[in-house]
């Protein structure tokens, strides 16, 4: 398995400590804050090579993840207990508090009467539809239930 981070350090000062990453041309010092390399270092001259590789790691993923986390509303099928109705689709960041009551308030409104979740249709022989039926699902609109997206 080939190493992806690596790290070097002077073993009796912490603010000596480089992350290093690997890319498509070599390796490459990982810029770090004072707090944050000074952190490691305690880390990697306390709790040896591997613990402060896993904090660089740690730190490494931390900035790179991304920051927004965006979020909308879903709430239980009466029909169905076990299941969610949630709409993909609207969704706001979860940092924005009047944006979270707007989005709640609209998918109520929308899914106030119900949420057409699909169809079946029927063919003929000839190939036309012969009928259709919906499935229309009922939710519990009084509890939402906040979920995360991706």
């Amino acid at each position: 398995m080939e190493k992806l981070y690596k790290i070097s350090y002077y073993k009796y000062a912490p603010e000596s400590f480089r992350g290093y990453i690997r890319q498509s041309d070599g390796w490459h010092q990982y810029p770090l804050s004072l707090a944050d390399t000074i952190d490691c270092g305690v880390k990697a001259t306390s709790g040896g090579y591997d613990a402060g590789l896993a904090r660089f790691k740690h730190i490494v993923r931390r900035q790179t993840r991304p920051k927004v986390r965006r979020i909308t509303y879903g709430f239980e099928d009466l029909d169905d207990p076990g299941q969610v109705v949630y709409c993909r689709d609207l969704f706001v960041s979860n940092d924005d508090l009047k944006g979270k009551l707007q989005l709640l308030k609209q998918i109520k409104s929308n899914f106030s009467s119900g949420v057409r979740l699909g169809g079946k249709a029927t063919l003929g022989a000839a190939g036309e539809i012969e009928k259709t039926e919906e499935y229309i699902a009922r939710v519990d609109i009084s509890k939402p239930i906040k979920i995360y997206l991706a």
